[in-house]
Formats: C-alpha cells, structure tokens, sequence
C-alpha cells in the first residue's frame, strides 16, 4: 500500500478513538475547576446553546455574557489556527 493510503487510514482511525475523549473536555475541565474553587456540582449541558455557552456555564460563569462571548472568541480563533496548523505539517509531509 502507498503510504499516503496508510497515513490517512492511521488518521481517521487515530480520530475514532480521539473523538470521545475531545467530546469529554468540557466536562473534565468543567469538574477541575469547580472542584478548585469549590462551587460543587455541575449543572446539566443544554443542548439548545453552543459550545462556548455549555463550557462557561460548567465553568460557573454562565449567566455572564461577557464571558462567554470571550470564550466564544478565544475558541474561534483557537480553532483556526489549530486548522491551519494541521494544513501546515500536512504539506510538509507530502
């Protein structure tokens, strides 16, 4: 097999394990800072709001707009630079 082929097959196998634990992290660091901080037991995740709005109210700072609108900001640009980044060492390696 072309070692391209074997590379891909790796990745999207390497994904299929990775995507439960990535969907996990809100939670963990949701329980890590509140254990830290000490405000208990977290609250459920809404399915009707974002990302950014489930992580800053298991943060204990979901009734606070400014925040999340941070956090909305920080995780977008995070995101992309983590894409071009991949883009990056992708065309390095061919």
């Amino acid at each position: 097999m072309d070692l391209f082929v074997l590379s891909l097959h790796f990745l999207r196998l390497l994904l299929l394990i990775l995507y439960p634990s990535i969907a996990k992290l809100p939670n963990i660091a949701g329980r890590i800072y509140r254990n830290v901080f000490g405000q208990g037991k977290l609250p459920a995740i809404d399915p009707s709001k974002d990302y950014s709005h489930n992580l800053s109210t298991l943060l204990g700072f979901g009734d606070n707009e400014g925040f999340t609108e941070l956090l909305r900001l920080y995780i977008t640009i995070h995101r992309y630079e983590v894409i071009w980044y991949a883009i990056y060492y992708t065309l390095i390696l061919l």
